[in-house]
């Protein structure tokens, strides 16, 4: 934008701008390789102007700076985030480690490789390498250390060996190793066992041949063609264009040149040169192609030369785009240019003339003119002069031009006035005046003599011209450069410039240290030739005289260089012409960025796509993509199982044509969330199957945007089939409903430890059971230990810590105290979860108060125990009463048989006495009868108590004698009452 002030873009910003000084704006798009925009470089000027051609060029270097150190931080976001992938795995390599010096003794070895020999590291060190292999390998291998020591070279081999009868690879690294004065004095020898790794990557090398000619084949021509120029392959695309050229021999004796145009064939034979002298890199080239209907057509081909085992080149493989389109469009984008160009060169040419009338005018108004006399001072002035200087003309006219002004240099104004008049030339010098506001002038001024005569020179015309904004200017340009060369110097990109020559002319820091040297001035004047080895010196001199003879950039060239530390890296190299403000050609800029490890990054990324294809086909799960409108264009080969469509059936239509009524409007919901918002959504709906029937999906659905915007390029789906699960669900949300009827009616609590973390989930009815309000509850483990009673603790927690290790379920019964002190009995049940890791993860289980039940437990073991105690009583009383029943019952029935033998021998008074006796004993019996009939009616609360008084000496003879008539109680007891009526002493033996 030449004028921010009138430009209508800044309409709604220039307000921002004005008050900050900047007056023009002019960006540059920064651009990635693709060709997408990564962000823009703009310049503002503080006068409305354009800028200058050096100034595009240095904006254009400058985004072009800024581009690479884009790309570079996201390269190196990529590796960073691959490091920390791979890191685990790396630090964990098993490898065996030594350092020898150059005699050959060891000086240091890893645990590893100590045990590999059968001893401990610290035996080993200072022994000779013969110590620890045979004669001839121990001299191969100090003479290899040897060699890595003097060359300062470290050196990479692969080799296979036979051990124990199998072939075995190993890939030994020997890198020199620096001691503290810098000088490189041991070895260092790392070895790994690398034959797995060649299997695998033989096998991927085979299985990425296969893929890309399997993909390359549908787009694009791929051919081979053997080492003389003959065709050995080419897939059915370069067939249908180009078979018409080999209707004779076919494959085999077609000759790779027929399907190019004459005048191409010495740029195809040198691009198939450069192919076979460098394997493995891909030479792209431009080539017109003729036409079945007699036109020429351009294809756009990459070469790569393929080597056989034993590293040779053995064919090239071919492929190519049709860019004949292409090439047409540029063509008519050219004559537009040119057209284009004329226009503005006519316009220019205008311009021109309207510029020299207006400055006709302008040097007459716009520059201050005045007219000096060498020793009368200034006698005229123009008034651009007047305004210059802020003063009126009576107040210069007669004085010296020193008064108001002062020379920059040494020399003083009087005295450069002085040499224009002694010597009849003209001079121009740099001034600076103050105006009378206090502002500093800065001026251009230009003296010329008015006479050229041999006479002495009178007056001087002299042009002042105001130059403090070109001055400002000048400085900030100074400022600018000095900006550039810091950023150019802290830019890990080599930086550089060369002349026709080939010789250096800047070089920024990282640039000089890559090839040896601690500042870029060392390197002026130096050529590749003294920087580089033979082979990589004359490459880079090809390449630059072919840029010199065509003035065509060279852009993103893949080539080897050196790298910071003097080692072979890959890199991406770009140079572009150098010309001056004529338009000529004076050498080139450089710009070399280290992408080994990007290069590295790329074949891992390669390889993992070639895993996620294969893991994509062959899921169980549906994989598809969709327009960001819900249209498949993508569906894995478990469709047909899932859905009962096949792929193809699929792709081109809407998924809402299989969905469920019911479910349409939760899956366009879901739709518009992940449509409007970065995230990942997972939905279950009902999807109508091929048969007719519905199954129920669960898919989870992400968006793919185009970079840098947040517009939707694709949805990525996977979904699987979770009809089991659903019914599951249906089945255990009905259980779930029983379950938590059946712990509401037994007012059961439910309760969840996370062994993790030891938090705790309890439902309301664990609060209630422990007396704990919902907001007291921290939901941690401690909650639960500190409520349970303080003698229960120790038998508690051995049986959890038990039921955890062992992975068994636990059972317990302890007392809680609650917060108000009320202490309740619980019994608690929990099962054991354990993780993946098979570890004790989760103990869930259920706890029911059960106080009640202890409280009815604790009075039927007292009712027990006292109904034991009557029982006890009753036995004794049922045994005393049958010996006293038994007592009386003989005394009856010895007497009866006693009548019963001799009555008749018996008087009637003998009669009379035993009767008596039986009468006696019956009554004996029916007092005892009655004694029984009084207790169970005491018994059965059916006898009211009522005291009297009594003899308790009489009533504890009458015991003592009852207990006296029985054996086990003779002579046992003794009484003792020392007054009638007071307190007696009962003692038993």
């Amino acid at each position: 934008m030449q004028d921010i002030s009138s430009d209508p873009l800044w309409d709604a910003f220039r307000h921002l701008a004005l008050p900050h000084g900047l007056r023009a704006c002019w960006s540059q798009p920064i651009l990635g390789p693709d060709g997408v925009v990564l962000g823009t470089f703009a310049l503002y000027y503080d006068l409305p102007r354009s800028p200058t051609r050096a100034e595009l060029d240095l904006i254009q270097l400058a985004a072009h700076l800024a581009g690479l150190a884009i790309r570079r931080q996201q390269a190196e976001d990529e590796l960073r985030a691959s490091e920390e992938k791979y890191r685990s795995l790396v630090e964990s390599a098993d490898a065996s480690i030594a350092m020898f010096n150059a005699a050959g003794h060891l000086l240091y070895i890893n645990q590893i490789a100590a045990r590999a020999l059968g001893a401990e590291p610290e035996a080993l060190i200072g022994s000779p390498i013969e110590q620890f292999f045979p004669p001839p390998i121990a001299q191969h291998h100090l003479e290899h250390i040897q060699q890595v020591i003097s060359s300062e070279q470290g050196q990479v081999t692969e080799s296979a060996n036979i051990l124990q009868g199998q072939e075995r690879w190993f890939r030994t690294s020997v890198q020199p190793v620096r001691d503290a004065s810098g000088q490189v004095t041991m070895g260092l020898i790392f070895a790994n066992d690398i034959t797995e790794f060649k299997a695998s990557e033989k096998a991927l090398r085979q299985s990425e041949e296969r893929m890309r000619g399997l993909i390359q084949s549908q787009t694009a021509y791929v051919l081979r063609t053997n080492m003389q120029g003959y065709h050995t392959y080419w897939n059915r695309k370069f067939e249908s264009e180009f078979g018409w050229l080999y209707a004779a021999g076919g494959i085999g004796h077609g000759f790779a040149l027929a399907s190019i145009s004459e005048h191409h064939h010495e740029r195809a034979t040198e691009a198939t040169e450069r192919c076979v002298a460098d394997p493995g890199q891909i030479v792209r080239v431009e080539l017109d192609t003729p036409k079945q209907d007699g036109g020429i057509g351009t294809t756009l081909w990459e070469f790569i030369c393929l080597t056989d085992n034993q590293g040779l080149p053995h064919e090239i493989q071919c492929m190519g785009v049709d860019i004949s389109d292409r090439k047409q469009a540029e063509l008519a984008l050219q004559e537009v240019n040119a057209r284009l160009e004329q226009r503005v060169i006519e316009r220019t040419t205008e311009l021109e003339r309207t510029t020299n009338r207006v400055e006709a005018i302008i040097n007459h108004s716009g520059d201050g003119i005045l007219l000096l006399d060498v020793h009368q001072g200034i006698q005229q002035a123009n008034p651009a002069f007047h305004a210059l200087l802020g003063q009126p003309a009576q107040h210069y006219l007669g004085q010296p031009l020193s008064a108001f002004c002062q020379a920059e240099g040494k020399t003083s104004i009087d005295a450069i006035v002085a040499e224009v008049a002694g010597l009849h030339q003209t001079r121009q010098v740099e001034a600076r005046a103050v105006r009378p506001d206090g502002s500093q002038l800065h001026m251009e001024i230009n003296l010329a003599p008015v006479h050229h005569a041999a006479s002495a020179v009178q007056n001087i015309v002299c042009i002042l011209r105001d130059v403090t904004e070109r001055r400002q200017a000048q400085l900030a340009i100074a400022e600018e450069h000095n900006l550039l060369r810091t950023l150019i110097d802290a830019v890990p990109d080599y930086i550089y410039v060369k002349d026709r020559h080939h010789r250096m002319r800047f070089n920024n820091v990282a640039h000089a240290r890559s090839v040896g040297f601690d500042s870029p001035e060392a390197m002026v004047g130096k050529t590749d030739h003294e920087l580089f080895d033979a082979e990589l010196a004359e490459k880079f001199w090809a390449d630059e005289e072919r840029l010199f003879q065509t003035g065509e950039p060279i852009l993103n060239t893949e080539e080897r260089s050196l790298g910071g530390d003097g080692q072979i890296i890959w890199a991406l190299t770009t140079k572009v012409p150098l010309r001056n403000l004529n338009g000529e050609l004076i050498g080139l800029v450089g710009i070399t960025h280290n992408v080994s490890q990007l290069k590295a990054s790329e074949a891992a990324l390669r390889a993992s796509e070639a895993r996620y294809r294969l893991l994509a086909e062959n899921v169980t799960d549906l994989i598809s993509r969709h327009t960001p409108e819900g249209n498949y264009t993508f569906a894995s080969p478990s469709a047909l199982k899932l859905t009962g469509y096949a792929p193809e059936e699929l792709i081109g239509r809407p998924a809402y044509d299989f969905f469920h009524p019911e479910d349409v409007a939760a899956i366009t919901q879901s739709h518009q969330t992940i449509i409007e918002t970065p995230v990942i959504y997972t939905i279950t709906y009902r999807f109508r199957h091929k048969a007719g029937h519905y199954v129920w999906l669960e898919t989870t659905s992400h968006m793919i945007r185009e970079v840098g915007t947040p517009a939707v390029q694709e949805i990525i789906a996977v979904s699987r089939d979770v009809s089991e699960r659903k019914a599951t669900e249906e089945s255990l949300k009905a259980l779930s409903q029983r379950l938590a009827l059946a712990t509401l009616a037994g007012n059961i609590g439910v309760w969840d430890w996370n062994l993790r973390d030891d938090s705790l989930f309890w439902d309301e009815r664990m609060l209630g059971i422990f007396g704990m309000p919902a907001q007291d509850f921290d939901g941690t483990i401690q909650t639960w230990q500190q409520v349970i009673h303080p003698e229960d603790g120790p038998t508690l927690h051995p049986l959890v810590r038990e039921a955890i290790t062992n992975g068994q379920p636990f059972e317990g019964e302890f007392r809680a105290v609650r917060p108000d002190g009320q202490i309740r009995h619980i019994k608690a049940h929990g099962l054991v979860l354990l993780g993946a890791d098979g570890v004790a993860e989760r103990m869930v289980g259920a706890s029911m108060d059960i106080t009640a039940v202890k409280e009815a437990e604790q009075t039927l073991r007292l009712a027990l125990e006292k109904e034991k105690e009557v029982s006890e009583l009753k036995s004794r009383f049922v045994s005393t009463a049958s010996h006293e029943f038994r007592t009386p019952l003989a005394t009856i029935l010895a007497t009866t048989e006693t009548l019963t033998l001799y009555r008749d021998r018996m008087d009637a008074d003998q009669v009379a006495i035993r009767l008596d006796r039986i009468r006696q004993q019956v009554l004996r019996m029916k007092a005892m009868m009655d004694d029984v009939l009084n207790l169970a009616r005491m018994q059965a609360h059916r006898v009211a108590f009522q005291p009297g008084p009594g003899n308790l000496d009489q009533l504890c003879q009458a015991i003592l004698e009852e207990f006296q008539s029985q054996d086990e109680y003779r002579d046992r007891i003794h009484y003792h009452n020392a007054l009638s009526g007071a307190p007696c002493g009962l003692t038993t033996t």
